[in-house]
């Protein structure tokens, strides 16, 4: 077993370090996240960026510990160490178990890669093992997601509010076609106002004019149309409620009543979706990390902290 050098202690010190401190991050954010109060940008380049550097730093440990032990304990041990943040449920302890064996496998890759060379060819080396590292990571992260959610959180990121306060004003809007006189609905249009609009659109489509409308009567209207959606759905309304809120809770509870039984399952395709679309991030991820690496190593071997050196390599292959 060779001896572990100075510069290899640090070295694996800041690759365990910096990737439980990635890990960590993503731990705080994403419950901000689920509860889309995540929309500060800036809130995402500080996870972000400790995984890129998690990454850089987890490269340079599999190529340059020597001592094979130490560069798998440690790189190991960084994956392992955030699942002390979850509860033990059995779909944390299979992702544990899935990425272990892809982080083993990413370290194995790399180091076999760099053994067999016969130069330094850094996108030949890493080409395999570190793609197989961020699958890893995008699997520790959408399983921190998993815990956070239920089934109501699950399904409002499946059914992002966002997308629900866009979409029924523009589907209200082309349906009532208001005119000059009528203001558009959006999404902080309340109830009463929306009902208003509606029925008013209705009443002109059957040639009833603008002012033979009257304000007592369409007052009563809507009121009848409120009644009715309480009774029909089982809500509590005053009027003043806002018209996306009121449809997002909506939906979300005939969903829920639609799945049935089914509906815990709904915290694992959340879960899932998030994996592939972090997974998709990850792309991009590789090559930024791949850059970086490229002019680090030059800096590094600048600075005399690599070394360049002719060795004899012994290889073991099958002949007649």
């Amino acid at each position: 077993m060779k001896k572990i050098n100075l510069k290899e202690i640090i070295l694996g010190i800041l690759a365990l370090g910096c990737g439980v401190a990635a890990f960590w991050f993503w731990y705080k954010a994403v419950p901000e996240m689920i509860e889309g109060s995540f929309v500060n940008y800036a809130s995402f380049y500080l996870p972000l960026g400790l995984l890129v550097l998690a990454a850089l730093l987890f490269s340079l440990a599999a190529i340059f510990i020597a001592n094979s032990f130490f560069a798998y304990a440690l790189i190991l041990v960084s994956v392992f160490i955030p699942y002390f943040f979850l509860p033990a449920t059995s779909v944390v302890l299979l992702s544990l178990g899935i990425s272990i064996f892809l982080v083993f496998s990413a370290v194995y890759r790399i180091r076999t890669e760099y053994m067999l060379s016969l130069g330094f060819h850094l996108t030949k080396i890493l080409k395999s093992g570190l793609p197989t590292y961020l699958t890893a990571a995008s699997l520790v992260i959408a399983t921190l997601f998993f815990a956070s959610l239920n089934e109501e959180r699950a399904l409002a990121t499946l059914l992002p509010r966002p997308a629900m306060q866009a979409a029924l004003p523009a589907i209200i809007n082309y349906l009532i076609q208001p005119n000059g006189d009528s203001p558009e609905i959006g999404p902080d249009t309340t109830i009463f106002e929306a009902l208003s609009a509606i029925i008013r659109g209705q009443l002109q489509t059957q040639g009833i004019s603008e002012p033979r409308i009257s304000p007592k009567e369409l007052n009563a209207a809507v009121s009848l149309q409120i009644v009715e959606l309480e009774n029909r759905y089982g809500l509590k309304l005053t009027g003043k409620e806002k018209i996306s809120d009121v449809f997002y809770g909506l939906v979300n509870n005939q969903i829920l009543t639609l799945v049935g039984p089914y509906k815990k399952y709904l915290p694992h395709v959340s879960a899932l979706t998030f994996f592939f679309a972090f997974k998709v991030i990850t792309i991009p991820l590789y090559y930024v990390v791949m850059a970086i690496l490229l002019v680090l190593i030059k800096i590094m071997v600048g600075f005399k902290i690599l070394k360049s050196e002719i060795v004899e390599m012994k290889v073991e292959r099958l002949t007649l």
